[in-house]
Formats: structure tokens, sequence, C-alpha cells
């Protein structure tokens, strides 16, 4: 079983565990987050590698015209890099989703997260994944050499048809937020809703770096309520404080 890592563990990506990408093939746009779990960090392995080849994969599949629907393109592009062997070991969950006109379509595996802004207000939003407490679901490779060494250990493979799949209807000046669990487990909806409220006339770019920026400053502050220490709470019966550290990786979309 891979469980998350409540520390960043340090590897050779600028962004971490994390990763995305965005990729347009004529009249639609495909993008998506991907989170690597921290766990294969400390056997050894860059626990960065899948999240960043199956985004890759998926941006690639995407550009050539393949008409593929969100599960399908997760489906393709775990089978290639599995197939080509392009990544040895490791985990990761996915949220991606396909613009076409006024349609998104989504599919979401593990505690990434889609949300859909409307003025400001949340009018959609996918639902995270877990096998149980900080255990998301996950996409894995793991060789036979490593299961056979650790034969009294349950691993996490889950599937891309695993994924929950969503249709939104979208429309002009929505904003569509793609996040890593890095976001969610800090802050609650209602606080984003603030910050599009208070920031509707900043510019796309910087409203993203910004809020990024602000996720990641209360992440770091050992006395601020976040969604995850108060979840701990719950669970355990004891008190909890603070933010949890983790990469933290969003793709915003504004609808034209």
């Amino acid at each position: 079983m891979m469980r998350r890592h409540m520390k960043v563990q340090r590897v050779e990506s600028p962004s971490g565990e994390d990763n995305y990408f965005i990729a347009k093939a004529g009249s639609k746009l495909a993008c998506g987050v991907a989170d690597g779990v921290g766990g294969w960090a400390e056997l050894g392995y860059d626990s960065s590698a899948i999240s960043r080849e199956l985004c890759n994969s998926m941006k690639e599949s995407f550009t050539k015209g393949d008409h593929l629907s969100p599960v399908q393109l997760l489906n393709h592009a775990f089978d290639k890099i599995q197939n080509e062997d392009i990544v040895k070991v490791g985990g990761t969950t996915a949220c991606l989703g396909i613009f076409e006109k006024n349609t998104l379509k989504v599919a979401n595996l593990g505690d990434s997260w889609c949300g859909v802004f409307r003025q400001g207000s949340l009018i959609a939003e996918t639902k995270v994944q877990t096998h149980g407490f900080n255990t998301p679901y996950q996409l894995a490779i793991i060789p036979n050499e490593i299961k056979t060494q650790n034969k009294g250990s349950r691993f996490i493979m889950d599937q891309p048809d695993d994924a929950d799949e969503y249709e939104f209807n979208v429309v002009k000046d929505d904003i569509v937020i793609f996040a890593t669990d890095g976001v969610i487990d800090n802050i609650d909806v209602k606080d984003i809703e603030l910050y599009l409220k208070d920031n509707e006339k900043t510019p796309l770019e910087e409203l993203s770096s910004k809020f990024v920026q602000n996720v990641y400053t209360l992440s770091l502050d050992e006395n601020f309520p976040s969604v995850f220490s108060q979840e701990l709470s719950q669970l355990t019966g004891q008190f909890y404080s603070g933010g949890k550290e983790d990469d933290i990786t969003v793709v915003m979309v504004k609808v034209q």
C-alpha cells in the first residue's frame, strides 16, 4: 500500500511530484494535473516520473487529434508509459478535462480536483476518491521484483477505468480550476470563492500565480486550521492545527 506522505520529498522536478499539461487540438482544449505518490521517493525512486510522463503522454496524444474522452485519454496515456517501459516504478493521481464548445468533460482518479466557478461561486465539482484517510486512488507501476520483495504488502493499483466521469456545462467567463491536493487539503471551497470574488478583475495569469502563492503561504502556517488538520483531528479525536506542506499545482481556465 502506498499512502500520501505529509512532507514534500525532494525530487528533480520544478513542480515537485506534481505535474500538469495543457493541449489544444482544433477547437478543443485539454488540460489536467497529476500528483505523484511521495512514498516511492523514500525507496530511492523518482516519484515525479510517473506524473510527468503521464501528462506528457496525454498532451502528445491529444495534440495529435485523437478523438478520445478524458477516461480514454487517461487509459491511452497510461498504457503507453507501461508498454514502452517509460516509467519503471511509481504511483499517481490524475484529474483531466476536455473543453468542447460549452461542454467540459472530466475524469478524476484520486484526490486531485476540478471545480467550475460562475461569478465567483462554485457550481460544479469533482469528488475525491480515497481508499482511506490520506490514501487516494492511484495509477501504479510496480515491478514484479518489488512485489516479490514485499510479499506481505498490499499495493494500490487502480486503473484508469476506475476514474469518476463528469460532464459540466460552461458559459463565457466561467473559471475552471484543476488542482492537486496541495490546494484542497489546505483550503475550503468557500475560501476559493472569496478569493475569486475579491479578485474578479485580475488577469488570469496573475490570478492563478497569486492563488498558488497564497495557498503555499498557508500551507506553512503552523496555526492555520487547514482542511487536512481538521480532518485529522476528527479522525483521531486529538487536536491538530497547521497547513499541510505539499506540492501545489493549479491550472486555471477562463471560458471565452
